[in-house]
């Protein structure tokens, strides 16, 4: 059996200003309402 979770979600914004936000670590602290995450 297989449990697989998908999640769509939709931003408006460019493809390119999402991903500056999930990999710039900067940006991704002002984005992200997880103020502890650090993304290793």
């Amino acid at each position: 059996m297989r449990r697989d979770i998908k999640l769509k979600w939709f931003y408006p914004y460019p493809l390119e200003m999402i991903w500056e936000c999930l990999t710039n670590p900067e940006t991704l602290a002002k984005w992200s309402p997880m103020k502890d995450f650090n993304p290793r």
